[in-house]
């Protein structure tokens, strides 16, 4: 057995090809994943094309246990060179004699093991989806988990940040001097613990309507495509909303411009562009229209009143 690995080793050194092949059995448990021999040694081959430097040896002693009548593992360690790096791993083999001769049927290491083993278990805390029910936020996670996150009974608009939280809005009723009234703020939830930080719950101005910085409305809510910040439209001028992005760590604003509608493009030529829509006073008067900006307002393609142009642009640059 021990042979077999010095010779398995040395194959690998000398990238000789024709040698592994005759060690591979048909299937093999390929550093976790099973692969047939040919796929084991064309994934050889593309790492050697890769990395034309690359040396391997063994370390020490190799460690032989028979695991029943025709199976033996090896354990024992690789030191591993390329790109002008050297690193050691705890690695083993397992052999099977399969016509009275010894096949691998098992490569791997520890580390690849435990990468493995770490990245499985977070895709099955991935979160599935999020979603409101009866006014809180729930989420379910890859293994069909669903989980409470609130339990106000006044909130809505949950959007998944990471596998750890999700964003939200949540409604707070208060009672003003002459009237109760609804104000908004925006939330993150902990998935693990359930706890809550506000993002922010007041606007930096004062809107035309009522001369308040409460927020009142928070319209299309929509995570930036670097996913730091938010955007969304809220009150500002008599005639207009105004489109703001919010950085989710530091809470901080930032205004755009007036916007009644908006929608990010995700790809293509006009990535991180917006289509939106806003109120202006033109020939015919104060009306909505419609054109493509970028995110310091300035206007790339105009489609006048026209939404239906505005929709015929958006599905051919999709």
């Amino acid at each position: 057995m021990k042979d077999l690995v010095v010779k398995w080793n040395d194959a690998n050194s000398s990238k000789d090809i024709e040698i592994l092949s005759e060690m591979y059995d048909d299937s093999v448990l390929y550093y976790t994943v099973n692969k047939s021999k040919n796929n084991c040694i064309q994934d050889k081959l593309e790492f050697y094309n890769k990395h034309p430097d690359f040396l391997q040896e063994i370390v020490g002693e190799i460690e032989t246990k028979k695991t029943n009548k025709n199976e033996y593992k090896c354990n024992f360690q690789k030191r591993v060179k390329y790109n002008n790096k050297s690193e050691v791993f705890d690695s083993y083999i397992n052999f099977k004699k399969i016509n009275n001769k010894w096949r691998i049927i098992t490569e791997g290491d520890l580390t690849t093991d435990k990468n493995v083993m770490a990245s499985t278990a977070m895709k099955k805390n991935e979160l599935k989806k999020v979603f409101v029910k009866e006014k809180n936020i729930y989420a379910v996670r890859s293994n069909d988990e669903q989980i409470q996150l609130t339990f106000n009974n006044s909130d809505e608009n949950p959007i998944k940040y990471n596998n750890e939280s999700v964003l939200f809005i949540r409604a707070v009723k208060e009672q003003g001097t002459y009237r109760p009234f609804t104000r908004k703020k925006l939330m993150l939830v902990s998935v693990d613990d359930l706890t809550e930080r506000v993002i922010t719950e007041k606007k930096p101005f004062k809107d035309g309507n009522d001369q308040s910085n409460e927020i009142f409305n928070i319209n299309s809510l929509t995570l930036s495509l670097d996913r730091e910040s938010l955007y969304f439209t809220v009150e500002k001028w008599m005639t207009a909303n105004e489109l703001v992005k919010v950085n989710i760590e530091n809470g901080r604003w930032t205004e755009l411009f007036s916007a009644e509608y908006f929608e990010i493009i995700k790809s293509g030529k006009h990535k991180g562009h917006f289509l939106i829509s806003r109120s202006e006073i033109r020939d015919k008067g104060r009306d909505g229209y419609f054109m493509l900006v970028n995110e310091k307002g300035k206007v790339l393609k105009d489609f006048g009143d026209s939404e239906e142009q505005m929709i015929a642009f958006k599905n051919i640059i999709q």
